[in-house]
């Protein structure tokens, strides 16, 4: 990743490394946005780094090890089990420079 990355969503970071076009990008983002809220089962807005692996990965198909996403995650607010809100992770920029070393 590239310090042009800086301020930009976890989610977009992630959009963004693929070899897609900006269409297919946003609807990817939809995608996954869409997935990670259907597999939220109690309802309550957040997902663990294993959740949003399995949205991310398994469900959309996208090249990120599962590292790389805590990695994307570590500035994000996370509650007392480690989950992530889904609109931080989709929205919310992220503005530490460690992700880019």
């Amino acid at each position: 990743m590239s310090s042009h990355m800086l301020g930009q969503s976890a989610l977009l970071q992630i959009v963004d490394k693929t070899n897609k076009t900006e269409t297919e990008k946003k609807d990817l983002m939809r995608k996954i946005e869409n997935n990670c809220i259907s597999f939220d089962r109690d309802g309550k807005g957040k997902l663990s780094v294993d959740d949003l692996y399995n949205v991310v990965k398994c469900q959309c198909h996208v090249d990120i090890t599962k590292n790389d996403i805590r990695k994307l995650v570590a500035d994000l607010p996370m509650d007392k089990n480690f989950k992530v809100s889904i609109t931080d992770f989709c929205r919310t920029p992220i503005l530490s420079e460690e992700l880019f070393r």
